[in-house]
This record gives C-alpha cells, structure tokens and sequence, in this order.
C-alpha cells in the first residue's frame, strides 16, 4: 500500500530551494486543470491530514505548506519511470563537495607556493620584510576592506542589486558547472532518461539567474563561504612555509627603503601593526624591538656583514603573527559568519512570491467541477463528500487568505466590471476579500496621483493586495511594462501585484476566458520584468 503520509520538516537547506525552483519551472509548461487537480489531491491526501496530526493552534504558514508539497513532488519525481532520475539539488550537492575539496587544496598549495616563492634566500641578500608584508598580508587585506565595503553598502542600501566584485561572475560560473555536470552524466546513462526528460531539465545558471532577486543571498553565500575557505587555506599554507623554512634554513630578514625613513618610524609603525597581539605576549615576542629593527636595515652599498644575526632573525614570528591576525583570523571570521547569515537567510526565506502564492492557491482553493451539467463549485467546503467535509474545515480556514484587495481597472472597461462582480470573480480565483476599484489610464504621467496615493498606503502600512485588470488579447506593450516597473517602484518589493488577464468581450460580460496564446504571452513578457511578486492568471480559467 502507498505511504500516505510525508514527514513533517520545516526547515529549508540550499539544495530544498534549488528544487523548488526547478518544479516551479516544470510546472510553467503544464496545463492549469491538471495542477489544480494534482495539488488538490496532494493537499487533501498528504498535506492536511499530516497538518491536522500536529494539532496546530495557528494557521500554518507557507513554508511548512510548500515544504510538505516539496517533499511529495520529490516522491513523484522519483518514482516516475521505475529509473534513477535527479534533482537540481543533487547536482549542486555533488559539485559543491568537490568545490570545496578543490578551493581547499587549491588554496594551501597557493599560499605554501606563494611563500615559499617570496622566502626563497641565496644567502647574500635578506628577504625584505615589506616584500613579504605586502605579497602576503596586505593585497589580501585589501580584497576584504573591499568586500566589507560592499557589504556596508548593501546593508545602507538594501534594494540595490549589486553584487560584491566577482560573486556575480562566480555564480554564473559555479551554475554552468552544475549544468556541465549534469549534461555530463545523461550523456552516459542516457538509457535513464529519455530525450525529452533530458531536454525538458531547465538550465541551472537559469535557475539561479531568475531567481536571483528573492533569493540573492541564498545563491551567491555558498561561493561566498567557499573562497573564505580558499583563504584560510592559502593562510595556512603561507604559515606552513614560512615553518618549514625558518626550522629548516638560516633565514634573515631585513628592511630597507629609498625614502628617509629612520629606525624609530619603523618601530612605531611596527608597534601599531602589532596591536592586535601584543598584549597577548611578554614584551620582545611581539615584534622586534627598536635597536633590532635599527640593527637590520639593510644599505645597499654595505651589504649584510655588518648585521647581526640575532637582528635579521627576530622578524619572523612578527611576520607570522601578521599572517594569523590580519590573514588567517579575518578569513575565519567571515567564514563562520558566512555559514551563520546562510543559515539565518535559510530560516528566513521568502515564501510570498507570486510563484509560492499561486502552488498555494491550488492547494487551498476549491476544485471546479460538475454533476449533471450544474456547476457544483459554491459552498464545497461545508457539503459533505465535497473538497472539505465538515470535520476538516478548521484547516481549510486556517489556510484561506483573508485580505484586502485594491483593483486598478483600465477607465475602458471600469464601467463594465461592477464591484461585486469582481468580488466574485476575485474570490473564486485568488482568494481575496474585499474590494476597492480604482480607475487608471494606464500611462505614467496621468496616472501619477493614483502613484502618490498607494505610495502614502504602503507608507503608513495600509497597503492590500494590489490587483490588475488587464485584457489579454491586448499584447502587453513597452508602455504597459513600464507602467509595471512604475508600479513597482512606488510600492515595497515584495508586495504581490496580481494581474488578472480577461479575454475578448462577449455579448453579456467582459469577463471571458483568456486564450492559451494570449496568456502564455503575458507570462513570458511579465517575466522577462524578473519580478518574482508580480503574478499574472487568467480570472477564468
């Protein structure tokens, strides 16, 4: 017998999301009858009798819901065909494992080699101490004042986009390799899949770019985490080298400059580098005193055999302490911060996107369906063998929106669609309560007051759901984008625009079907916006 029950997990990991989003771009080339009726059965089968065991006092919220239905398109996923198929997140989980082997390797043999470059010593001239400081310490310091410079930013501005320098690049990288990956492996087991399943499994770096805008931190963390990896190795391996040669060789060190610059500059200036550590030491091991700095400058025109050993050897373990506190301790900081923002980002996602809200609509909203020619849809929650039987009406609600809509209606058509009529069409497809139609030009400028208007709304946090009417068999032209992108400008982020498309006028309503060509149009012209909050649907499907 099936297992009808799925374990309850609400915590969400990077591979969850990636599979998400790969069933949501499944899902986009399905017909609307067949997902309804699929997250329907899902939800009164699986979903609310795995809800109703855990005796919840509040509604649940939509990542449990989501995560639920996660798990069981992951059990339908795999038990399709009888032969091994796989996810977008097995694929990321397997070419971050080896990504993180690579960066780790990569980076102690970097550094080791880098250092034992810049230590190389013929005996007849010290290794210059600034040499070391600058290869070594300072041009990596200088990549993460940089990075934290960025990070200020985005945290003063939080709607912008940017990126800090290279993430951009490396995640696009990081996805074409997950997708070479992939590509890869069904070119040799191609028995496993046929060609359409082959063609049919959507571009990773596609996957990442789309979604980029809600979950931007989600994404580019994990390349984030893995070159702070890249740097506490590369760290380590300076300070192994650096180690090995000074047990293994006579190394000395020395400094030396063109500039007039006396031993006391110098020790001051070494004194403070050394702030971070010299507390921690007994005075002399925290760096080279004044007549050791003094004692192993080097003049060209000397040479080094007037220099004292005890002198031109008493810069190492400052150059090593440089390493750990400006190289080492940094990298290890923003690494277990970059796993502590991740997780919390993780605990945090957004499930209010117009994609998350419409696999909620079809699990909580009734079917349609007829009995003898008669439209059996009104009251199916409270009718016995219907949707919902009475004893499992607590649930339904909980999962029901109950919002405020705002209606923008084109001053064409707002004369034909009456208030209650479209209350009645709202309530049947999106689950909104509540109206208030506002009539719109559709052109900027006019339009400005109506912009100024929900401005001051969201402003003082009375901003409902926002609801377009739109006919369909109108193609959604350049002014109409840009009416969008105003809209989205003046109002949060991450407020759901609802666009609800309408066909050609009939004889007695406006209110008819949208053609398939017609609405697959809009889908593709709304999300080429790369909005992820804007949510276009037919009012009658």
């Amino acid at each position: 017998m099936e297992n009808k029950t799925v374990n309850i997990d609400s915590t969400w990991k990077l591979t969850d999301v990636l599979d998400l989003e790969y069933f949501i771009h499944a899902d986009r080339d399905q017909s609307e009858d067949a997902l309804d009726n699929r997250d329907r059965k899902f939800f009164i089968d699986r979903i609310q009798p795995e809800l109703k065991k855990q005796n919840l006092r509040a509604a649940p919220g939509n990542s449990l819901v989501i995560r639920l239905w996660l798990e069981l398109r992951r059990r339908e996923f795999k038990g399709a065909g009888g032969k091994p198929r796989y996810l977008p997140g097995e694929r990321f989980r397997e070419v971050y494992r080896l990504l993180r082997w690579f960066f780790i390797f990569a980076g102690a043999a970097t550094g080791f080699l880098m250092a034992a470059a810049v230590l190389h010593y013929t005996g007849d001239q010290p290794i210059n101490v600034a040499i070391y400081l600058g290869v070594l310490v300072f041009i990596q310091a200088v990549f993460m004042i940089i990075l934290l410079l960025f990070l200020v930013f985005r945290k003063l501005r939080p709607k912008s986009s940017h990126l800090p320098p290279f993430y951009g690049a490396a995640i696009n990288l990081f996805a074409g390799m997950m997708e070479r990956v992939h590509r890869n492996v069904m070119k040799k087991a191609r028995g496993e899949m046929d060609q359409k399943g082959l063609n049919g499994y959507p571009s990773a770096l596609e996957l990442l770019q789309t979604r980029r805008k809600v979950r931007e931190t989600v994404f580019y963390l994990p390349l984030f985490i893995l070159f702070q990896i890249f740097g506490m190795c590369f760290n380590i391996g300076v300070l192994t080298a650096t180690l090995i040669r000074v047990a293994a060789t006579d190394l000395a060190f020395g400094w030396q400059s063109t500039l007039n610059v006396s031993g006391p500059v110098v020790f001051r200036m070494v004194r403070l580098t050394a702030g971070p550590w010299r507390w921690l030491l007994p005075p002399g091991a925290a760096h080279p005193t004044e007549a050791q700095i003094e004692g192993s400058r080097m003049i060209l025109k000397d040479g080094i055999y007037h220099l004292a050993t005890q002198d031109l050897a008493a810069w190492w373990p400052f150059l090593c302490l440089c390493v750990v506190f400006y190289g080492l301790l940094p990298r290890m900081a923003l690494f277990l911060a970059g796993v502590f923002i991740q997780k919390r980002d993780l605990l945090k996602l957004d499930f209010n996107t117009a994609e998350c809200d419409r696999i909620m609509t079809r699990l909580t909203s009734p079917l349609v369906f007829s009995t003898g020619g008669k439209n059996e849809n009104a009251d199916a929650f409270s009718r016995p063998g219907g949707i919902f039987e009475e004893e499992n009406r607590t649930h339904a609600d909980l999962l029901k929106y109950d919002t405020q809509c705002m209606a923008l209606i084109p001053e064409e058509i707002f004369d034909l669609c009456p208030s209650d009529e479209l209350l009645m069409r709202f309530s049947n497809r999106f689950s909104l309560k509540g109206i208030e139609r506002v009539k719109v030009t559709l052109d900027v400028e006019e339009d400005r007051h109506v912009f100024e208007a929900l401005s001051q709304k969201y402003r003082k946090g009375r901003m409902p759901n926002l609801f377009l009417l739109m006919e369909a068999w109108q193609p959604p032209i350049k002014e109409t984008l840009s009416y969008l992108r105003e809209l989205r400008r003046v109002l949060d982020v991450h407020l759901l625009i609802y666009i609800g498309l309408i066909g050609k006028p009939g004889k007695d309503t406006i209110f008819t079907p949208a053609a398939d060509s017609d609405f697959i149009l809009w889908k593709r012209n709304i999300a080429g916006l790369n909005d992820p909050y804007i949510r276009p649907e037919r009012l009658n499907p």
